[in-house]
C-alpha cells in the first residue's frame, strides 16, 4: 500500500470513528478535544482522551493528528469567512472544536498546534515518512474541500445551491486556509520538546504548513478569484 492510499484510507475509513472515540473518552468533553490530551506524558486534564489516543498506533496517530488539522482548518476557515453558512455547517459536520484547557477549555486552538503535536509522536517514522503521507494528504484534502461545497454540503443544507455561491464558498474557504500560519512558540511545546529535538521538530512542523500553504495557493488559482 502507498502513503497516499494510506492517507487517503485512514481519513475514508478510520478517521471518523476515531475522532469520536477519542473526544466520548471524557464525560463532558464530547464535543471538545484538548490539545494536552494529544501531548504524550503533557498533563491527566483529560485522562480519558489521552488514553484513547495513546492507545492508537504510532502511524495512525500521526494520521490522526493531521487529519484532525484539516478538518478544524475547515471549521475555523468557514467560521471566519463564511460565518453565514457556519451554523448549517456546524450541525452537518459536528467536529469536535480542539481546545485547550482551564481558561482554554473553551477556547478554539490555532488548528497548526496540532502538526507541531505530530512531531511528538513519530517513533519509528522518519521525517520523509511523515512529509509524504502530509503532501498526499494535503493533495486529497484540497479536492474534498471542493467536492464538499459542490455536492455534499448543498445535498445535506440546500445551502449554496447556484454554482456561482459554491464557487465563491470555495474561494473563501481556501483564501483563509492560506492564511494558517506557525503559531508562536508557546510555554506547553518549550517543556513537550527536549533541547536537543526542538529546533528539528519545529522546522518539520513549519515545513508541512508551508507545504499546506504553497498547494492551496495553487488551487486558489485553480478555482478562479471567485
Amino acid at each position: 500500500m502507498t502513503e497516499m492510499s494510506q492517507a487517503t484510507d485512514y481519513y475514508n475509513t478510520l478517521f471518523g470513528p476515531q475522532l469520536l472515540e477519542v473526544a466520548h473518552a471524557d464525560s463532558g468533553w464530547k464535543d471538545r478535544i484538548s490539545l494536552v490530551g494529544l501531548i504524550p506524558g503533557a498533563t491527566n486534564a483529560t485522562p480519558g482522551q489521552e488514553r484513547a489516543f495513546a492507545s492508537l498506533e504510532e502511524r495512525h496517530r500521526v494520521l490522526f493528528l493531521m487529519c484532525y488539522f484539516y478538518s478544524a482548518l475547515l471549521d475555523q476557515a468557514i467560521h471566519a469567512g463564511l460565518r453565514e453558512e457556519h451554523p448549517a455547517f456546524n450541525n452537518l459536520a459536528r467536529y469536535p472544536k480542539l481546545v485547550g484547557i482551564l481558561g482554554s477549555a473553551w477556547s478554539n486552538l490555532h488548528p497548526a498546534n496540532l502538526l507541531v503535536a505530530v512531531t511528538l509522536h513519530m517513533q519509528t517514522l522518519s521525517s520523509e515518512a511523515v512529509l509524504t503521507l502530509f503532501d498526499e494528504l494535503t493533495s486529497f484534502m484540497m479536492d474534498e474541500y471542493v467536492r464538499f461545497f459542490t455536492v455534499e454540503y448543498p445535498a445535506h443544507t440546500d445551502h449554496l445551491r447556484s454554482q456561482e455561491a459554491q464557487q465563491r464558498a470555495i474561494h473563501v474557504v481556501l483564501r483563509e486556509a492560506v492564511q494558517a500560519t506557525t503559531p508562536p512558540e508557546p510555554v506547553l511545546w518549550r517543556h513537550a520538546f527536549s533541547l536537543g529535538d526542538r529546533p528539528a521538530k519545529w522546522l518539520l512542523a513549519e515545513t508541512m504548513i508551508q507545504k499546506m500553504n504553497a498547494g492551496f495557493r495553487e488551487k486558489l488559482l485553480e478555482v478562479g478569484a471567485g
